[in-house]
Protein backbone atom coordinates (compact mmCIF):
# COMPACT_ATOMS: atom_id res chain seq x y z
CA UNK A 1 0.00 0.00 0.00
CA UNK A 2 1.36 3.36 -1.08
CA UNK A 3 1.39 6.14 1.49
CA UNK A 4 0.57 9.61 0.18
CA UNK A 5 2.78 12.49 1.14
CA UNK A 6 1.38 14.70 3.86
CA UNK A 7 1.09 17.75 1.57
CA UNK A 8 -0.86 15.83 -1.10
CA UNK A 9 -3.14 14.32 1.53
CA UNK A 10 -3.92 17.76 2.96
CA UNK A 11 -4.75 19.11 -0.51
CA UNK A 12 -7.24 16.28 -1.12
CA UNK A 13 -8.86 16.86 2.28
CA UNK A 14 -9.21 20.60 1.47
CA UNK A 15 -10.82 19.91 -1.91
CA UNK A 16 -13.28 17.45 -0.32
CA UNK A 17 -14.16 19.97 2.39
CA UNK A 18 -14.76 22.70 -0.22
CA UNK A 19 -17.04 20.43 -2.26
CA UNK A 20 -18.96 19.49 0.87
CA UNK A 21 -19.41 23.16 1.77
CA UNK A 22 -20.70 24.00 -1.74
CA UNK A 23 -23.16 21.08 -1.76
CA UNK A 24 -24.40 21.99 1.72
CA UNK A 25 -24.99 25.59 0.63
CA UNK A 26 -26.96 24.49 -2.44
CA UNK A 27 -29.10 22.16 -0.36
CA UNK A 28 -29.63 24.88 2.27
CA UNK A 29 -30.99 27.43 -0.19
CA UNK A 30 -33.14 24.95 -2.15
CA UNK A 31 -34.69 23.16 0.83
CA UNK A 32 -38.12 24.75 1.64
CA UNK A 33 -37.62 24.35 5.37
CA UNK A 34 -34.38 26.36 5.30
CA UNK A 35 -35.34 28.98 2.71
CA UNK A 36 -35.60 32.51 4.13
CA UNK A 37 -39.22 33.04 5.23
CA UNK A 38 -40.01 36.07 3.13
CA UNK A 39 -43.69 35.44 3.75
CA UNK A 40 -43.13 36.09 7.43
CA UNK A 41 -41.63 39.46 6.61
CA UNK A 42 -44.60 40.33 4.38
CA UNK A 43 -42.73 40.11 1.04
CA UNK A 44 -45.01 39.11 -1.85
CA UNK A 45 -44.84 39.01 -5.62
CA UNK A 46 -47.45 40.63 -7.83
CA UNK A 47 -48.16 40.98 -11.54
CA UNK A 48 -47.82 44.59 -12.74
CA UNK A 49 -50.64 44.08 -15.27
CA UNK A 50 -53.01 41.94 -13.16
CA UNK A 51 -53.11 43.16 -9.55
CA UNK A 52 -55.24 40.19 -8.46
CA UNK A 53 -52.35 37.79 -9.12
CA UNK A 54 -50.35 37.73 -5.87
CA UNK A 55 -47.92 34.94 -4.94
CA UNK A 56 -45.57 34.25 -2.04
CA UNK A 57 -42.63 33.24 -4.25
CA UNK A 58 -41.06 34.54 -7.49
CA UNK A 59 -42.55 33.31 -10.75
CA UNK A 60 -44.57 34.31 -13.79
CA UNK A 61 -48.12 35.59 -14.11
CA UNK A 62 -50.42 32.73 -15.19
CA UNK A 63 -52.45 35.19 -17.30
CA UNK A 64 -49.89 37.18 -19.30
CA UNK A 65 -46.63 35.38 -18.47
CA UNK A 66 -44.83 38.48 -17.15
CA UNK A 67 -42.36 38.16 -14.29
CA UNK A 68 -43.95 38.89 -10.92
CA UNK A 69 -42.64 42.02 -9.24
CA UNK A 70 -41.41 41.99 -5.66
CA UNK A 71 -43.65 43.94 -3.25
CA UNK A 72 -41.86 45.10 -0.12
CA UNK A 73 -43.72 45.21 3.21
CA UNK A 74 -44.82 48.64 4.45
CA UNK A 75 -42.78 50.29 7.20
CA UNK A 76 -44.28 50.38 10.69
CA UNK A 77 -47.01 52.97 11.22
CA UNK A 78 -45.72 56.07 12.94
CA UNK A 79 -47.34 57.53 16.04
CA UNK A 80 -50.03 60.06 15.21
CA UNK A 81 -52.00 62.69 17.13
CA UNK A 82 -55.78 62.98 16.86
CA UNK A 83 -58.50 65.33 18.12
CA UNK A 84 -60.88 63.65 20.56
CA UNK A 85 -63.80 65.75 19.27
CA UNK A 86 -63.00 65.70 15.53
CA UNK A 87 -61.77 62.30 14.43
CA UNK A 88 -60.89 63.60 10.96
CA UNK A 89 -58.11 65.79 12.42
CA UNK A 90 -55.01 63.56 12.47
CA UNK A 91 -51.46 64.99 12.61
CA UNK A 92 -48.00 63.47 12.79
CA UNK A 93 -46.79 65.95 15.42
CA UNK A 94 -48.28 67.28 18.69
CA UNK A 95 -50.42 70.39 18.49
CA UNK A 96 -53.95 71.76 18.74
CA UNK A 97 -57.07 70.97 16.75
CA UNK A 98 -57.61 73.67 14.09
CA UNK A 99 -61.40 73.36 14.58
CA UNK A 100 -61.95 73.46 18.34
CA UNK A 101 -58.46 74.26 19.66
CA UNK A 102 -58.22 71.18 21.90
CA UNK A 103 -54.87 69.45 22.41
CA UNK A 104 -54.39 66.51 20.08
CA UNK A 105 -54.25 63.13 21.82
CA UNK A 106 -51.43 60.73 21.12
CA UNK A 107 -52.52 57.63 19.23
CA UNK A 108 -50.18 54.73 19.81
CA UNK A 109 -49.28 52.62 16.80
CA UNK A 110 -51.45 49.52 16.68
CA UNK A 111 -51.05 46.26 14.89
CA UNK A 112 -52.17 46.40 11.27
CA UNK A 113 -55.39 44.66 10.41
CA UNK A 114 -54.79 41.19 8.93
CA UNK A 115 -54.27 41.33 5.20
CA UNK A 116 -57.43 40.30 3.44
CA UNK A 117 -59.64 40.52 6.49
CA UNK A 118 -63.29 40.62 5.48
CA UNK A 119 -65.41 43.51 6.73
CA UNK A 120 -68.54 43.02 8.80
CA UNK A 121 -70.68 43.45 5.69
CA UNK A 122 -69.03 40.43 4.07
CA UNK A 123 -67.32 42.09 1.09
CA UNK A 124 -64.91 39.34 0.02
CA UNK A 125 -63.17 41.51 -2.59
CA UNK A 126 -62.36 44.33 -0.16
CA UNK A 127 -60.39 44.49 3.07
CA UNK A 128 -60.07 47.10 5.82
CA UNK A 129 -56.80 49.00 5.80
CA UNK A 130 -54.88 51.64 7.70
CA UNK A 131 -53.21 54.69 6.19
CA UNK A 132 -50.79 56.95 7.97
CA UNK A 133 -51.55 60.66 8.23
CA UNK A 134 -48.77 61.45 5.80
CA UNK A 135 -50.05 59.03 3.21
CA UNK A 136 -53.61 60.36 3.57
CA UNK A 137 -52.34 63.86 2.95
CA UNK A 138 -50.27 62.68 -0.02
CA UNK A 139 -53.21 61.10 -1.89
CA UNK A 140 -55.67 63.83 -0.86
CA UNK A 141 -58.12 61.97 1.38
CA UNK A 142 -61.11 64.06 2.48
CA UNK A 143 -64.13 62.95 4.49
CA UNK A 144 -67.56 64.24 5.43
CA UNK A 145 -70.09 63.36 8.09
CA UNK A 146 -73.17 61.29 7.34
CA UNK A 147 -76.24 63.24 8.38
CA UNK A 148 -79.84 64.18 7.73
CA UNK A 149 -80.33 66.73 4.97
CA UNK A 150 -83.21 68.42 3.22
CA UNK A 151 -83.18 66.76 -0.18
CA UNK A 152 -84.73 68.14 -3.34
CA UNK A 153 -84.88 66.27 -6.61
CA UNK A 154 -84.75 68.05 -9.95
CA UNK A 155 -87.06 66.87 -12.73
CA UNK A 156 -85.90 68.20 -16.10
CA UNK A 157 -88.06 68.08 -19.20
CA UNK A 158 -88.86 69.94 -22.41
CA UNK A 159 -91.83 72.30 -22.33
CA UNK A 160 -93.88 74.59 -24.53
CA UNK A 161 -95.34 78.02 -23.90
CA UNK A 162 -99.10 77.55 -23.97
CA UNK A 163 -101.37 78.37 -26.85
CA UNK A 164 -104.26 76.26 -25.54
CA UNK A 165 -107.44 77.29 -27.32
CA UNK A 166 -109.36 74.29 -25.97
CA UNK A 167 -108.59 74.94 -22.31
CA UNK A 168 -109.07 78.68 -22.78
CA UNK A 169 -112.50 78.02 -24.26
CA UNK A 170 -113.52 75.65 -21.45
CA UNK A 171 -112.38 78.04 -18.73
CA UNK A 172 -114.12 80.97 -20.40
CA UNK A 173 -117.33 78.97 -20.80
CA UNK A 174 -117.18 77.79 -17.20
CA UNK A 175 -116.73 81.37 -16.03
CA UNK A 176 -119.71 82.51 -18.13
CA UNK A 177 -121.86 79.61 -16.86
CA UNK A 178 -121.12 80.50 -13.25
CA UNK A 179 -122.16 84.06 -13.96
CA UNK A 180 -125.40 82.78 -15.55
CA UNK A 181 -126.08 80.70 -12.43
CA UNK A 182 -125.79 83.77 -10.27
CA UNK A 183 -128.03 85.82 -12.57
CA UNK A 184 -130.74 83.13 -12.66
CA UNK A 185 -130.69 82.92 -8.88
CA UNK A 186 -131.37 86.66 -8.69
CA UNK A 187 -134.07 86.62 -11.39
CA UNK A 188 -135.76 83.53 -9.96
CA UNK A 189 -136.06 81.70 -13.31
CA UNK A 190 -135.87 78.03 -12.25
CA UNK A 191 -135.48 76.66 -15.78
CA UNK A 192 -132.49 78.89 -16.54
CA UNK A 193 -130.89 78.05 -13.19
CA UNK A 194 -131.32 74.30 -13.71
CA UNK A 195 -129.77 74.54 -17.19
CA UNK A 196 -126.84 76.59 -15.87
CA UNK A 197 -126.29 74.15 -12.98
CA UNK A 198 -126.21 71.18 -15.33
CA UNK A 199 -123.79 72.88 -17.73
CA UNK A 200 -121.46 74.09 -14.96
CA UNK A 201 -121.24 70.59 -13.45
CA UNK A 202 -120.43 69.11 -16.86
CA UNK A 203 -117.72 71.69 -17.50
CA UNK A 204 -116.30 71.21 -14.01
CA UNK A 205 -115.96 67.45 -14.59
CA UNK A 206 -114.18 68.06 -17.90
CA UNK A 207 -111.80 70.57 -16.34
CA UNK A 208 -111.09 68.25 -13.42
CA UNK A 209 -110.04 65.52 -15.88
CA UNK A 210 -107.65 68.04 -17.41
CA UNK A 211 -106.04 68.59 -14.02
CA UNK A 212 -107.78 71.75 -12.83
CA UNK A 213 -108.44 71.34 -9.12
CA UNK A 214 -111.70 72.15 -7.31
CA UNK A 215 -109.99 75.00 -5.46
CA UNK A 216 -108.80 76.50 -8.76
CA UNK A 217 -112.30 76.29 -10.22
CA UNK A 218 -113.72 78.03 -7.15
CA UNK A 219 -111.05 80.74 -7.43
CA UNK A 220 -111.87 81.26 -11.11
CA UNK A 221 -115.57 81.51 -10.31
CA UNK A 222 -114.96 84.06 -7.55
CA UNK A 223 -112.47 86.23 -9.42
CA UNK A 224 -114.02 86.07 -12.84
CA UNK A 225 -110.68 86.87 -14.47
CA UNK A 226 -110.25 86.27 -18.18
CA UNK A 227 -107.68 83.41 -18.59
CA UNK A 228 -106.21 85.12 -21.64
CA UNK A 229 -102.67 84.08 -20.61
CA UNK A 230 -103.60 80.64 -21.95
CA UNK A 231 -103.30 82.23 -25.38
CA UNK A 232 -101.09 85.30 -25.14
CA UNK A 233 -98.29 85.68 -22.55
CA UNK A 234 -98.27 89.01 -20.76
CA UNK A 235 -96.93 89.59 -17.26
CA UNK A 236 -97.25 85.83 -16.81
CA UNK A 237 -97.32 82.83 -19.13
CA UNK A 238 -98.56 79.27 -19.00
CA UNK A 239 -96.03 76.56 -19.76
CA UNK A 240 -96.92 72.95 -20.57
CA UNK A 241 -94.51 70.09 -19.89
CA UNK A 242 -94.75 66.31 -20.02
CA UNK A 243 -93.57 64.10 -17.18
CA UNK A 244 -92.92 60.47 -17.93
CA UNK A 245 -93.64 57.19 -16.18
CA UNK A 246 -90.71 57.29 -13.77
CA UNK A 247 -91.68 60.73 -12.46
CA UNK A 248 -95.46 60.54 -12.46
CA UNK A 249 -95.67 60.32 -8.67
CA UNK A 250 -93.56 63.47 -8.22
CA UNK A 251 -95.46 66.51 -9.58
CA UNK A 252 -97.77 68.36 -7.19
CA UNK A 253 -99.54 71.70 -7.43
CA UNK A 254 -97.40 74.44 -5.95
CA UNK A 255 -93.96 72.93 -6.73
CA UNK A 256 -91.44 75.53 -7.90
CA UNK A 257 -90.32 75.57 -11.54
CA UNK A 258 -87.61 77.40 -13.48
CA UNK A 259 -87.99 77.98 -17.21
CA UNK A 260 -85.13 78.90 -19.55
CA UNK A 261 -84.80 79.26 -23.31
CA UNK A 262 -81.82 79.77 -25.65
CA UNK A 263 -83.70 82.74 -27.15
CA UNK A 264 -83.40 84.60 -23.83
CA UNK A 265 -79.86 83.77 -22.63
CA UNK A 266 -79.17 84.53 -19.00
CA UNK A 267 -82.86 84.86 -18.08
CA UNK A 268 -84.70 82.47 -15.77
CA UNK A 269 -88.48 82.62 -15.52
CA UNK A 270 -89.70 81.42 -12.12
CA UNK A 271 -93.12 80.07 -11.33
CA UNK A 272 -95.00 77.09 -9.91
CA UNK A 273 -97.04 74.10 -10.99
CA UNK A 274 -100.76 74.86 -11.20
CA UNK A 275 -102.35 71.70 -12.59
CA UNK A 276 -101.38 68.07 -13.20
CA UNK A 277 -103.42 65.86 -15.52
CA UNK A 278 -105.47 63.50 -13.40
CA UNK A 279 -105.15 60.65 -15.94
CA UNK A 280 -102.04 59.19 -17.54
CA UNK A 281 -101.66 59.14 -21.30
CA UNK A 282 -101.45 55.39 -22.13
CA UNK A 283 -99.80 56.05 -25.51
CA UNK A 284 -97.01 58.38 -24.41
CA UNK A 285 -96.67 56.83 -20.89
CA UNK A 286 -96.80 60.19 -19.20
CA UNK A 287 -98.98 63.08 -18.14
CA UNK A 288 -99.05 66.82 -18.69
CA UNK A 289 -98.32 69.44 -16.08
CA UNK A 290 -99.22 73.10 -16.42
CA UNK A 291 -97.19 75.79 -14.72
CA UNK A 292 -97.52 79.55 -14.65
CA UNK A 293 -94.35 81.64 -14.65
CA UNK A 294 -93.72 85.34 -14.23
CA UNK A 295 -92.58 87.11 -17.42
CA UNK A 296 -91.92 90.74 -16.52
CA UNK A 297 -90.96 92.55 -19.67
CA UNK A 298 -92.02 89.64 -21.88
CA UNK A 299 -89.52 87.20 -23.32
CA UNK A 300 -91.81 84.24 -24.06
CA UNK A 301 -93.98 83.70 -27.13
CA UNK A 302 -96.87 81.29 -27.70
CA UNK A 303 -95.72 77.77 -28.71
CA UNK A 304 -92.07 78.61 -27.89
CA UNK A 305 -89.93 75.59 -26.94
CA UNK A 306 -88.36 75.98 -23.50
CA UNK A 307 -86.55 73.97 -20.82
CA UNK A 308 -88.34 73.37 -17.50
CA UNK A 309 -86.78 72.28 -14.22
CA UNK A 310 -89.16 71.33 -11.41
CA UNK A 311 -87.90 71.13 -7.81
CA UNK A 312 -89.46 68.24 -5.91
CA UNK A 313 -88.88 68.39 -2.13
CA UNK A 314 -88.17 64.94 -0.69
CA UNK A 315 -88.00 65.95 2.95
CA UNK A 316 -85.30 65.40 5.56
CA UNK A 317 -83.44 62.15 4.91
CA UNK A 318 -80.16 60.46 5.85
CA UNK A 319 -77.80 61.09 2.93
CA UNK A 320 -74.20 61.02 1.73
CA UNK A 321 -72.56 62.99 -1.11
CA UNK A 322 -72.51 61.33 -4.51
CA UNK A 323 -68.69 61.36 -4.46
CA UNK A 324 -68.68 59.05 -1.43
CA UNK A 325 -70.41 56.15 -3.24
CA UNK A 326 -68.54 53.56 -5.29
CA UNK A 327 -70.92 51.61 -7.51
CA UNK A 328 -69.42 48.29 -8.61
CA UNK A 329 -72.51 47.29 -10.54
CA UNK A 330 -73.39 44.46 -8.18
CA UNK A 331 -72.99 46.40 -4.94
CA UNK A 332 -72.73 49.98 -3.71
CA UNK A 333 -70.13 50.70 -1.05
CA UNK A 334 -68.49 53.51 0.86
CA UNK A 335 -65.31 53.71 2.93
CA UNK A 336 -65.94 54.62 6.55
CA UNK A 337 -63.15 56.36 8.43
CA UNK A 338 -62.54 54.82 11.83
CA UNK A 339 -60.21 55.76 14.67
CA UNK A 340 -56.42 55.82 14.25
CA UNK A 341 -56.53 56.07 10.46
CA UNK A 342 -58.43 52.86 9.72
CA UNK A 343 -60.75 52.72 6.70
CA UNK A 344 -63.53 50.17 6.55
CA UNK A 345 -65.29 49.20 3.30
CA UNK A 346 -69.03 48.97 3.92
CA UNK A 347 -71.89 47.96 1.68
CA UNK A 348 -74.86 50.32 1.69
CA UNK A 349 -78.41 50.34 0.35
CA UNK A 350 -79.29 53.64 -1.30
CA UNK A 351 -82.56 55.32 -2.17
CA UNK A 352 -83.43 58.58 -3.90
CA UNK A 353 -80.74 60.47 -5.81
CA UNK A 354 -80.43 64.23 -6.18
CA UNK A 355 -77.87 66.35 -7.98
CA UNK A 356 -75.50 66.21 -4.98
CA UNK A 357 -76.62 63.47 -2.56
CA UNK A 358 -77.85 59.89 -2.30
CA UNK A 359 -80.34 58.79 0.33
CA UNK A 360 -79.04 56.06 2.66
CA UNK A 361 -81.58 53.36 3.52
CA UNK A 362 -79.22 51.08 5.46
CA UNK A 363 -75.52 50.52 6.15
CA UNK A 364 -74.62 53.87 7.73
CA UNK A 365 -75.55 55.89 10.78
CA UNK A 366 -75.64 59.64 11.34
CA UNK A 367 -72.29 61.01 12.54
CA UNK A 368 -70.04 58.48 10.80
CA UNK A 369 -67.27 59.78 8.54
CA UNK A 370 -67.14 58.64 4.91
CA UNK A 371 -64.43 59.24 2.31
CA UNK A 372 -65.38 61.70 -0.45
CA UNK A 373 -62.12 62.00 -2.38
CA UNK A 374 -59.28 59.60 -3.16
CA UNK A 375 -61.73 56.77 -2.52
CA UNK A 376 -60.76 55.14 -5.83
CA UNK A 377 -57.16 54.89 -4.60
CA UNK A 378 -58.35 53.49 -1.27
CA UNK A 379 -60.55 51.04 -3.14
CA UNK A 380 -57.57 49.79 -5.14
CA UNK A 381 -55.53 49.33 -1.96
CA UNK A 382 -58.46 47.56 -0.29
CA UNK A 383 -58.78 45.15 -3.21
CA UNK A 384 -55.05 44.48 -3.09
CA UNK A 385 -55.23 43.67 0.63
CA UNK A 386 -58.13 41.32 -0.07
CA UNK A 387 -56.11 39.60 -2.79
CA UNK A 388 -53.40 38.88 -0.23
CA UNK A 389 -55.95 36.86 1.74
CA UNK A 390 -55.61 34.10 -0.83
CA UNK A 391 -52.10 33.48 0.52
CA UNK A 392 -53.53 32.49 3.89
CA UNK A 393 -55.32 29.49 2.30
CA UNK A 394 -52.75 27.26 0.53
CA UNK A 395 -53.64 26.22 -2.99
CA UNK A 396 -51.53 24.02 -5.23
CA UNK A 397 -52.31 25.90 -8.41
CA UNK A 398 -53.63 29.21 -7.06
CA UNK A 399 -52.41 31.24 -10.00
CA UNK A 400 -53.86 28.83 -12.57
CA UNK A 401 -57.19 28.76 -10.72
CA UNK A 402 -57.25 32.57 -10.75
CA UNK A 403 -56.60 32.68 -14.49
CA UNK A 404 -59.33 30.13 -15.18
CA UNK A 405 -61.80 32.03 -13.02
CA UNK A 406 -61.06 35.26 -14.89
CA UNK A 407 -61.43 33.55 -18.26
CA UNK A 408 -64.79 32.09 -17.17
CA UNK A 409 -65.96 35.53 -16.03
CA UNK A 410 -64.98 37.04 -19.40
CA UNK A 411 -67.01 34.40 -21.21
Amino acid sequence: MTTLPAAQWLRRVGVAASLATILAGIWFWQAPSWRPLEEGRGVTYQCAMHAQVVESAPGNCPICGMNLSRVEPEPPVATTYQCAMHAQVVEIAPGNCPICGMHLSKVEAEAELPAGAVSDDGLPQHAPLRLSAGRQQLIGVTTTSVGFRELSRKVRTAATVAYDQELYGLLSEYRATVRAQRASSVSGLEADRALADTRSRSLARTLRRLGVSRAQLDALARAGDDPVSMLLPGQSAWVYARVYAGDLDLPRSGYAVDVTTPEAPGRKFRGHVVTVDATEDPVASGAWIRAIVDTPGGGLRPKMRVHLVMSVPLGRRLAVPLDAVLDTGATQLVFVRREAGYFEPRQVVLGAETDEYREVLSGLSAGEEVVTSANFLIDSESRFRAALASLAAPSKDRGIDTARALESADR
